[in-house]
């Protein structure tokens, strides 16, 4: 699935409009030829350019009362740096061109960065940063501000830190990390590993074997293709698996998950959680807590454990087995007609009469 920054490479020389949401960003791409590295200032913005080889390019407040900001880029063959008035300044951005880049934004001004070919290392600041890393295997660290990370070709390793960030990892192999703040992350391309982290976070494994961990806050996790692992832990999540063999984790809060496509298997755990397994042969576990347990189409397996539990394989013509647990259960089995007689269809186990288990015939 291509990503926003999908067909922005350095050998164009374009315009590229780039949509994510209510974002709009109009980027210019550079000519294809070797850079000759330099520090600029235009319209506010200060260009750090880079080399073809490794860099080492920074912007920083020079003084205590942050009056001065110093931009600085170290090539392997000559050192760069341009003093500026802070107070003229409200955007920071490097162009890394080739090589093993690193890229620190030291200040609170807003920070545009493009790693290019190699395999960089980026830093922002506390401000909004925007930040690719092109080729390569690269480390992005967004840090304060509400960010725009895009990963690009490559595995790379994508912190978000604190603000309400956007992540994309596209191709490749790739490690996201929301960090504190109500985060939107798509993996994209490659099996993924993509933790949430505090805030209410939305989560897109989109492609690949992906493992998503909604961690703190009330989290949407969708795995989309492939066989995929969701855990929402606390809060009151979101899980659905799409296609793929998929195993959904709700841990704590009223959890509300859905294996959709495939063979999946689900647990609730804690709290009263809703679980529907939709198309293919899944495992439905409930945990604690009075949960809703719903098979639909194939031959699944329900268990309710503890609390007062529903379970309903579904009205799909297979054969399902309810197993009820501690608590009062209510069994509704799927029945058909033959010869006249109408019979079940499901089976049931764990049926307490006792306890206030009751049977309902569908």
């Amino acid at each position: 699935m291509p990503g926003p920054f999908a067909g922005i490479h350095h050998s164009q020389r374009k315009t590229a409009a780039m949509h994510c949401h209510n974002r709009r960003l109009q980027l210019e791409t550079l000519e294809g030829r070797q850079l000759m590295a330099g520090v600029t200032m235009a319209n506010g913005k200060i260009t750090i350019f880079g080399s073809s080889g490794d860099d080492v390019a920074m912007a920083y407040h020079l003084d205590y009362n942050q009056t001065i900001i110093r931009a600085r880029v170290i090539t392997p063959s000559q050192t760069y740096f341009t003093d500026f008035k802070a107070s003229q300044i409200n955007a920071v951005e490097f162009l890394a061109y080739e090589g093993r880049d690193q890229w620190t934004n030291n200040t609170n001004r807003t920070g545009i960065v493009w790693g290019g070919a190699g395999n960089d290392q980026l830093y922002g600041g506390s401000g909004a940063d925007t930040m690719y890393g092109n080729e390569g295997d690269d480390w992005i660290q967004g840090n304060g501000g509400n960010d725009f990370i895009g990963g690009g070709q490559g595995n790379d390793e994508i912190y978000g830190g604190a603000g309400n960030d956007q992540i994309y990892g596209e191709d490749g192999r790739d490690t996201l990390d929301g960090g504190d703040g109500d985060d939107l992350m798509l993996g994209q391309g490659g099996n993924d590993n993509i933790r949430g982290r505090a805030g209410n976070d939305r989560i897109e494994g989109n492609l690949g074997d992906d493992d998503l961990n909604g961690d703190d806050g009330n989290d949407y996790l969708w795995g989309q293709e492939g066989n995929d692992k969701l855990f929402g832990f606390t809060g009151d999540d979101f899980l659905a698996g799409a296609d793929g063999n998929d195993l959904l984790q709700g841990h704590d809060g009223n959890d509300t998950l859905y294996g959709d496509n495939g063979n999946d298997t689900l647990y609730g755990d804690a709290g009263n959680d809703k679980l529907f397994g939709w198309v293919g042969n899944d495992y439905l576990y409930g945990g604690s807590g009075n949960d809703q347990l719903l098979g639909e189409h194939g031959a699944d397996m329900l268990f309710g454990d503890a609390g007062n539990d529903t379970l309903d394989g579904g009205q799909d013509g297979f054969v399902d087995s309810l197993n009820g647990g501690t608590g009062t259960d209510l069994f509704i089995l799927e029945t058909y007609v033959t010869g006249g007689v109408r019979r079940r269809r499901d089976v049931f186990n764990n049926f307490n009469a006792k306890e206030g288990d009751t049977l309902q015939d569908r």
